[in-house]
């Protein structure tokens, strides 16, 4: 939670999250802990992205990224970055800096990946 808390200080601009995933990882939180969240996307204007039409694409990133390996959630937010034109990643996933979408383009890693 400080995290979120230290992002939505730090910018107020648009972000994506893929829809599955964001409700995965809010059933690990509190009820208390879930609003929190709630609220966060509410005021940081952060989009949920639905992934079910992305399902294809997933499964041939995580195919092809066997090393570093591609995991569901990478490859969601691969096929979110990829239908919403975004490029900036927040994360502290190195592997983002090596993932490439369809059309060849890199991602800038925030805060710049580690481990």
């Amino acid at each position: 939670m400080q995290q979120l808390r230290r992002s939505s200080r730090v910018s107020k601009e648009r972000g994506l999250r893929p829809g599955r995933l964001f409700a995965e990882a809010c059933a690990l939180l509190g009820a208390r802990r879930q609003r929190l969240v709630l609220d966060w996307v509410a005021d940081t204007d952060t989009r949920i992205v639905s992934i079910d039409d992305g399902l294809e694409l997933m499964r041939g990133w995580m195919a092809k990224y066997a090393d570093p390996p591609c995991d569901f959630a990478d490859a969601s937010l691969l096929y979110a970055a990829w239908r919403t034109e975004m490029r900036e990643i927040w994360t502290v996933d190195r592997d983002f800096m090596v993932y490439r979408l369809p059309d060849r383009s890199r991602f800038t890693v925030i805060p710049g990946g580690r481990g």
